[in-house]
């Protein structure tokens, strides 16, 4: 692989780095060394290898301090590869008269951990705004992205609908990447079984992978938009004396509890729970009778007649 016309040796974090150095060894070759340029160019040695006496020595620099080791082609080991490694490193092969050189680039890569969606909602309700959850993928290197999908399909950003907020921390110590990224969403009723993963995009060294997140489903809350009554009673003819059951029903989600009953002879809605129950009843109670959300709002009404009690014993 060549970056810039240079030599690159791709390394994944954690793993030993393997340098070969490249150069022809010359006739008369009284030792080879390696060394790593600063920033502004200037030199640190690190190793050193005597071709005569076949001793070898690493320099006292702390941050290579008993990873090293120099074989006898010249070939560099680091182990235990990390973000700082990322450097131009130079092979020199040196005669009585001359000083070869050849120089390699280290670049470094780290596996983020698998997605993980974080902090979320107990529930979604539609019509509104708000957080779904946080996806956290840890310790990458480079730095990765991170792709929000509802039912395999990404979520595109979308005002008032789909907001998407992407941190990424640097961690001081191993100068490794966390990225999380934040899906605010606004619902609708078909996404009561809607699967939502989010997907890490992260490069290592044979180029672009992907990790994904395992998925997560939500109960979305939705209000009711029809109210239905239903009269639950033994026979199809309500007579003198039969009890009636009335149940009211709401297709919202959660379903409402409590619901106005409205019966003939009563101005008021009476509160009730799902059910309202009338005993014994008499003739006088044959008429319309309706129920409604608590508010108000959302009717449906139902008629019912009472028969007189047939008098064949």
């Amino acid at each position: 692989p060549l970056a810039l016309g240079l030599y690159t040796v791709n390394a994944v974090y954690g793993d030993t780095i393997t340098m070969p150095c490249r150069l022809e060894v010359p006739d008369g070759l009284m030792f080879g060394k390696w060394k790593y340029e600063m920033p502004n160019g200037s030199p640190v040695f690190i190793a050193f290898r005597s071709s005569t006496k076949k001793n070898v020595q690493y320099d006292d620099v702390p941050e290579y301090k008993d990873r090293l080791s120099l074989s006898e082609n010249y070939t560099l080991s680091i182990k235990n590869a990390r973000i700082g490694d990322e450097k131009r490193f130079v092979c020199m092969l040196v005669t009585e008269d001359d000083v070869f050189e050849e120089p390699t680039i280290v670049k470094v890569f780290k596996q983020p951990s698998q997605p993980e969606i974080l902090h979320q909602a107990q529930f979604l309700e539609t019509e509104k705004l708000q957080m779904l959850g946080e996806c956290v993928a840890r310790d990458s290197y480079p730095e990765g992205n991170v792709t929000w999908y509802k039912n395999g399909r990404v979520l595109q950003p979308m005002e008032e609908v789909v907001v998407i907020n992407l941190q990424k921390i640097v961690d001081k110590s191993t100068e490794l990447f966390t990225m999380t990224s934040s899906l605010q969403y606004k619902p609708t009723k078909e996404d009561a079984n809607a699967k939502f993963t989010c997907i890490v995009t992260y490069y290592g060294p044979s180029g672009q992978k992907t990790i994904q997140s395992e998925p997560v489903v939500f109960d979305v809350h939705y209000p009711t938009e029809k109210v239905t009554i239903q009269v639950l009673s033994q026979s199809s003819t309500v007579k003198e004396g039969d009890n009636i059951t009335l149940k009211c029903s709401g297709n919202g989600n959660p379903p409402p509890q409590e619901f106005l009953f409205y019966i003939p002879g009563e101005t008021e809605g009476i509160r009730s729970s799902d059910t309202y129950v009338m005993t014994d009843v008499r003739r006088n109670a044959t008429g319309e009778y309706k129920c409604s959300l608590t508010d108000k709002s959302m009717m449906d009404s139902t008629t019912i007649t009472v028969h007189c009690k047939s008098l064949n014993l």
